[in-house]
């Protein structure tokens, strides 16, 4: 019995040895699957890029759920998820995703939005996502642009961190355009294809870029004088118009007739504005004439008196 008994503990001993010299190159906190035989961890993906691929210091690309984690401090582990990395350009509407917009707050051109709805910002402008007080030195921020499909507001586009430009076409022809940077001064219609080194994947920008200010004909206005109606008809489509007459807001008629003076602010679909300034003399519309009638009139009138107490005056 005592042989069999001391048989039994070298085996166990020998077993308790074997494992641990496995034990030694395994990952204890691993929860997942295991190789049977060596204990090792099996990975879940073995093919194509991996969960979170990096981008950039702060920025990584999770495949997994088809987006970007932005990092305040990778230290920390907590990051945003978001469809677009920092500086980036879109006509798309942006989302982020995480217990950190709690303490976020949003600017778009510098003014602060409120009841933002984070998972579908839409409007066109400058954004800053900032976690904390602005004010703070060193405060963690988010900047990115939303453009209308027509947009003024760009003369270069640069791709974010991580990401470099691979074609350029305007109005389907060439254009000047580097790796790095891509000239809009010119008016038409841009197709930016950018990649990401880390992941090779595609991204394109589509915009129209329109920087020439919007006209009016203001025909019979010359030198800030109209002689006649002015007519707002032909303002060009989805265009807005702003009538000021004699420095207050009205509602723009088609066309303007009373006498007087006018600012017109016109501002186009890519936000490019011009204002005209004019003075409407009285004229021969129905009011002018009526206004000069009722002066031949009173000039008749005086005459007329005059001329009846010149007649029959009395002389004694």
């Amino acid at each position: 019995m005592r042989k069999y008994q001391r048989m039994a503990v070298a085996a166990l001993t020998l077993c308790l040895c074997a494992s641990t010299a496995f034990a030694g190159n395994i990952d204890m906190n691993y929860v997942g699957e295991v190789d049977s035989f060596t204990g090792a961890p099996i990975d879940a993906v073995t093919e194509g890029p991996l969960a979170q691929t990096q981008i950039s210091s702060l920025v990584d690309y999770d495949s997994k759920n088809g987006c970007f984690a932005i990092y305040a401090d990778r230290s920390g582990g907590d990051c945003l998820y978001s469809n677009i990395v920092p500086d980036m350009v879109v006509t798309e509407k942006v989302f982020f995703r995480s217990k950190l917009l709690k303490d976020a707050q949003l600017y778009r051109n510098g003014t602060l939005v409120e009841n933002v709805e984070w998972s579908a910002i839409s409007e066109p402008g400058l954004y800053k996502l900032t976690l904390g007080d602005e004010t703070t030195p060193g405060a963690f921020s988010v900047a990115f642009t939303i453009l209308d499909k027509t947009a003024a507001q760009l003369a270069i586009f640069q791709p974010p961190r991580g990401f470099f430009v691979t074609d350029v076409t305007r109005d389907e022809g060439e254009t000047k355009w580097s790796d790095a940077a891509v000239p809009l001064e010119e008016d038409g219609h841009y197709q930016i294809t950018y990649q990401c080194a880390a992941t090779e994947e595609l991204f394109t920008l589509d915009v129209i870029i329109d920087h020439t200010p919007p006209t009016l004909a203001l025909v019979n206005v010359v030198d800030g004088i109209a002689s006649g109606a002015v007519s707002l008809a032909d303002l060009e489509p989805g265009a807005h118009i702003g009538v000021s007459f004699n420095g207050e807001a009205i509602k723009p008629p088609e066309v303007l007739t009373q006498s007087g003076n006018y600012m017109l602010q016109v501002v186009d679909i890519a936000g490019n504005s011009s204002t005209y300034q004019f003075t409407i003399s009285v004229y021969f519309n129905g009011t002018g004439l009526a206004f000069i009638g009722l002066v031949f009139a009173s000039i008749a009138g005086i005459v007329a008196y005059l001329w009846y107490s010149k007649t029959h005056l009395r002389v004694r």
